[in-house]
């Protein structure tokens, strides 16, 4: 749908200058990632001293040459020369947000925003999955500051009934839910995560309540039922006289994951069979998110809805499971949750690897610190053994400064060696590895631990999955 035209872009660009021929100009969005580009799309390009948009050496590409309808900069003399037509602004982000707006004040549909301090891109996946077959568009590349929801919310087909919007605090959340406006919002839980020295636990359950801004009465809000500070997240949505629907793992929640004789969603009393087997906890508390979203919009919650969640798979550093050689005597298999890592999303993956392995002799752990977690920083660090011990793994091996106390803590219980480098734990690690080995990868994305998951995959390749 080719809904930006010269007419409404002045309308909503105030401060924009038009150059070249737009007389007939129309464009479905824009692209500010090259991998991005598509025909009909007006490309954001950028100067070497500018970090908004397109670099310009990508035009030596054909096929984004050909893909360009117009160009958006901030400086016409030095892109004319490549003979588009041009929008000047003086702003990329701020332009691209009043566009965002705009076409949200022109939507009509449902807006469903997903937010929380662990879970929501694997949820907003699965919710853009489920509503296929409705009709969707989302923002599943997980492009979730203020500048990433307006880019893409700029390509939104307006014809689409829904719209999926995984949202973080950037910003305070305040510009994110101004724009966003949801009529359904999503908190898949509250955990130390981006913490200042300063800021509390409680301060972050504020902050993302923040998204609850602009809804009307009478709109839904998917709560995670045993998430800290329930109760302050209850009380904001209650505030806006939202309908909450609650997700969790008691029965007091509107929805519930079951996981003893079979893992599955138990839906205001009817229960769903996802799976005969054991699947990890917070991989059905997503979908269980799902199910209250299905709820809140008054969509069936039926077996179709659960065989979207059947063919889910699992986004890359989030839970991706993978096996192959390591060597020509070892073959292994390793859980990729390097992406990120706090308190909580550490705690959910490492028993959802549990439940999966548990009965595996060998298994090893590989963990990277938890970044910003705040004042408490080191307390979290060490309230890891716990869940470790429960794993029993037979060796672990920790990355980083802050993961120093729990090393104090653990190793005299556990095989345990401590590491400042991944590139150190990359040399070394054929000395740990053994054959039949389930390993479980996680750190803060400042780790780098996804360079230990290419190694693995570098030796996958080389020996033959």
């Amino acid at each position: 749908m080719n809904f930006w035209t010269k007419d409404i872009l002045e309308q909503v660009l105030s401060d924009a200058k038009f150059y070249g021929d737009f007389d007939e100009f129309s464009s479905c969005g824009v692209c500010v990632v090259p991998t991005y580009s598509s025909a009909g799309k007006i490309h954001i390009l950028r100067k070497s001293d500018e970090t908004s948009g397109i670099s310009e050496n990508f035009l030596e590409k054909e096929e984004i040459r050909n893909n360009i309808n117009a160009i958006m900069c901030t400086d016409y003399e030095y892109f004319k020369k490549y003979g588009y037509p041009i929008i000047e602004v003086k702003d990329i982000q701020s332009s691209l947000y009043e566009m965002a707006c705009f076409i949200r004040g022109r939507y009509s549909g449902k807006v469903i925003a997903i937010t929380g301090s662990a879970g929501k891109s694997t949820t907003t996946q699965i919710c853009y999955d489920a509503l296929k077959q409705y009709g969707v568009d989302g923002n599943i590349n997980r492009a979730n500051t203020v500048y990433g929801i307006s880019w893409n919310m700029a390509n939104y087909d307006l014809n689409k009934p829904y719209w999926v919007n995984e949202v973080s605090l950037n910003r305070g959340m305040f510009p994110s839910a101004r724009m966003v406006i949801p009529d359904i919002a999503v908190i898949t839980n509250i955990a130390p995560v981006h913490l200042t020295q300063d800021q509390s636990l409680e301060l972050i359950a504020k902050l993302k309540s923040r998204i609850f801004t602009e809804m009307k009465s009478g709109g839904s809000a998917v709560l995670y039922k045993n998430m800290e500070y329930y109760q302050t997240v209850e009380s904001a949505a209650l505030a806006k006289n939202l309908k909450i629907v609650t997700f969790g793992l008691d029965t007091d929640s509107d929805i519930q994951v079951i996981t003893d004789e079979f893992s599955g969603i138990k839906v205001y009393g009817r229960v769903f069979e996802y799976s005969k087997y054991p699947v990890p906890v917070h991989v059905l508390l997503d979908m269980a998110a799902v199910v209250g979203v299905f709820v809140a919009a008054g969509l069936p919650v039926d077996e179709n809805l659960f065989q979207s969640f059947r063919k889910f798979r699992p986004i890359a550093g989030r839970g991706v499971v993978m096996n192959g050689y390591f060597d020509q005597n070892r073959h292994i298999t390793v859980m990729d949750e390097s992406y990120n890592a706090n308190p909580l999303s550490m705690e959910l993956t490492l028993n959802g690897f549990n439940s999966l392995y548990k009965a595996n002799e060998n298994k090893l752990l590989v963990l990277g610190e938890m970044s910003e977690g705040g004042a408490q920083t080191s307390v979290q660090h060490e309230n890891l053994a716990h869940t470790i011990f429960e794993v029993n793994p037979s060796r672990v091996i920790l990355l980083g400064k802050n993961m120093s106390v729990l090393y104090e803590k653990i190793k005299d219980n556990l095989d345990c060696h401590y590491y400042d480098s991944v590139d150190k734990i990359i040399d070394d690690i054929s000395n740990y590895v053994v054959d039949n080995d389930y390993i479980f990868v996680k750190g803060s994305h400042s780790t780098e631990l996804n360079k230990l998951i290419n190694f693995f995959k570098t030796q996958f390749k080389k020996y033959g999955k």
